[in-house]
């Protein structure tokens, strides 16, 4: 029997140096068609690049669907694998703050996963 998840998909993002990135990247995420059906995990497995405090706004504004995980000395593997296991979604995608997707990028990808 298939559980039932509060969301769609769980989005699964790596942070390490990324403050050049983020702020598209985070423009580019809310504005996708199913943000608001989306688990987003930002993962730092690294310390004090100062990439959580470019997003600690984000996190506040889209409490409902954004999280963060921190698991420093991790390795990137395992850190994707406990970010899996904390998804609240039965499909996951890794994206990178560097990737740039249209806006409906993701709700494809999710209804043909889903069928």
């Amino acid at each position: 029997m298939r559980e039932i998840f509060k969301h769609r998909v769980s989005i699964l993002v790596s942070l390490y140096k990324a403050e050049d990135f983020l702020p598209g990247f985070l423009k580019d995420l809310s504005r996708h068609t199913i943000f608001n059906q989306c688990d987003v995990l930002f993962i730092d497995a690294n310390q004090g690049d100062g990439d959580f405090a470019l997003i600690d706004p984000f996190l506040k504004e889209n409490r409902d669907n954004t999280r963060c995980l921190k698991l420093p000395g991790s390795s990137i593997y395992t850190a994707w694998n406990q970010a899996i296991r904390l998804s609240y979604a039965n499909l996951v995608s890794n994206w990178n703050v560097d990737d740039r997707r249209r806006i409906d990028s993701l709700e494809e990808q999710v209804c043909v996963m889903e069928e």
